[in-house]
């Protein structure tokens, strides 16, 4: 059946709402609970029928049920002050009371491509662990700034504000909690002061293991209140990104699926870039194909498309100019699918730099920052563009800022790599030679870091470390020529080419 009201249309055989045609993202209990009520317009429903129908009888909380009910308004654009859709009845329950337009079977035509599944969090309000009275905001304060925060986060669905306030006196433990909300994930924490001195603990659980994901503590002086939340905010949004890629990469391994939806393959995809190898890129490209396969307008996985053809282009994995093309249609058909994804500007903004295309490149990067400030490896590229064009300073804050958001990221070795870039484009030998010697720690593999530590080395005076370096370097890459990498290193300007190569050469590099 079709159910319509106002400018709403609830599917119930497509399990879909859409607004003007345009879908709505909704939980399964919450598009459960509407229906419910709509099917039932005709009276008031009681809470103790709510609960037989869409929990089977289950004892949950009236936090748990109020937060369902201020999910289910607005989603149709309801308010519990207006209840213009949904009306509360005082001790007797609920009652739908929009106008329903005349209903009738699905019609096919109306179908839309069906979205990706996508990990599910509940943020928990942040408890007062002992809060001095001038701060006793600071708790509400910071529970509001990270649920906005990672509502930002393309590829995720974390419930809503109200849900999240409706479970402030709520005493469940995490996994019921998840149960009744419908997801997969929660976030709590709790806030503590003295005198100048704040102290915030987080955890993200996974409530299907019920396996403790990540913990962090943050200790802080507090001087500007709001300058705090937003520090505290951006670190904690974050750490959790990463955090989440891998807690699903890791799921769907235990699980084996045989056959892979978009989102699964995305992130497979996002695993496999990550190793930054021939082999693991090669297969990223795959999945990303396949997801692309499954849902044409899927911007995530074009963006990462692009990056990850470009990544390959710069590698000298793939030939130049046939593979750049694929890649740059992929990032332009991201940014039609979905202006406002990060990943749609980072595929450009890497399409940029392969091609030297140098203020396109900090163009889409800083696109891609403005879209999501706490995207830490959206900064460290805008970082890395900007050592490449010359702006060394500018460079090494962007990628500081990077390393400081999320230390433990998927990409941190090139976090290093990148401010190695910067360093040596700032004639800053010793720092690149440590930065590049920091990226070679975490992934010793990676060529590009051994190519940089060795030309810092030698251009440094460290003459016997640059030849041991060079022996390495060559060990991964036993072509290299000077001439080569003199063309091919991705700095801007003539001159840091030239230095790149006479660092090499002076390692003892031939050519």
């Amino acid at each position: 059946m079709i159910y319509e009201f106002g400018d709403i249309c609830i599917d119930d055989d497509l399990q879909e709402v859409t607004r003007d045609g345009t879908p709505i993202a909704v939980q399964p209990q919450v598009l459960d609970l509407l229906l419910f009520l709509v099917e039932n317009s005709d009276r008031v429903v009681s809470k103790d029928e709510l609960i037989d129908a869409i929990w089977g009888g289950r004892a949950i909380s009236d936090s748990a049920l109020n937060a369902r009910i201020n999910a289910a308004r607005k989603t149709v654009g309801d308010t519990g002050e207006t209840q213009e859709i949904i009306k509360t009845i005082p001790r007797k329950g609920y009652r739908f009371v929009a106008k329903l337009l005349d209903s009738g079977p699905a019609i096919a035509e109306t179908l839309i491509v069906e979205r990706p599944s996508v990990p599910s969090l509940t943020v928990l309000p942040f408890a007062d662990g002992g809060i001095d009275p001038e701060h006793r905001f600071l708790a509400d304060g910071l529970t509001e700034d990270v649920v906005t925060a990672l509502s930002k986060l393309r590829g995720f669905f974390v419930t809503d504000r109200n849900t999240t306030f409706a479970l402030k006196d709520a005493s469940h433990d995490p996994r019921t909690i998840a149960d009744e909300m419908g997801v997969r994930y929660i976030l709590q924490g709790s806030v503590r002061s003295a005198g100048q001195r704040i102290r915030v603990n987080a955890s993200l659980t996974d409530t299907e293991t019920n396996a403790q994901l990540w913990a962090e503590r943050y200790d802080r002086d507090l001087t500007d209140i709001f300058e705090l939340q937003d520090e505290l905010t951006e670190s904690l949004v974050a750490r959790l990104s990463p955090e989440l890629f891998a807690a699903e990469h890791a799921r769907l391994k235990r699980r084996r699926p045989q056959n892979l939806d978009a989102w699964e393959c995305f992130v497979h995809a996002m695993h496999e870039y990550g190793k930054q190898s021939k082999d693991s890129s090669a297969s990223a490209v795959g999945q990303l194909e396949r997801a692309i396969e499954l849902d044409p307008q899927y911007a995530q996985a074009l963006g990462l498309y692009a990056t990850t053809l470009a990544w390959r282009v710069i590698q000298g994995w793939e030939p130049f100019d046939e593979t750049l093309q694929r890649a740059r249609n992929a990032a332009d058909q991201a940014v039609l699918a979905d202006p406002n994804d990060p990943w749609a500007s980072i595929g450009r903004g890497y399409v940029s730099i392969t091609a030297r295309e140098e203020d396109a490149a900090i163009m889409n990067y800083g696109r891609a920052v403005d879209l999501s400030p706490n995207f830490a490896y959206a900064r460290a590229l805008l970082g890395v563009s900007n050592a490449y064009a010359g702006n060394a300073d500018l460079a090494r804050t962007h990628i500081e800022r990077a390393i400081a958001l999320s230390p433990r990221d998927t990409f941190i070795d090139k976090f290093y790599l990148y401010l190695a870039i910067a360093e040596f484009q700032a004639a800053r030998y010793a720092e690149a030679a440590l930065a590049s010697e920091r990226a070679i720690q975490i992934k010793p593999g990676h060529a590009s870091s051994h190519l940089f530590r060795t030309s810092a080395l030698a251009l440094g005076g460290e003459q016997a470390m640059a030849e041991a370096a060079l022996s390495t370097y060559l060990a991964l890459v036993p072509t290299a020529l000077a001439s080569t990498i003199e063309k091919t290193v991705l700095y801007y300007r003539p001159e840091d080419r030239r230095r790149m190569a006479e660092g090499m050469r002076k390692a003892g590099l031939p050519g």
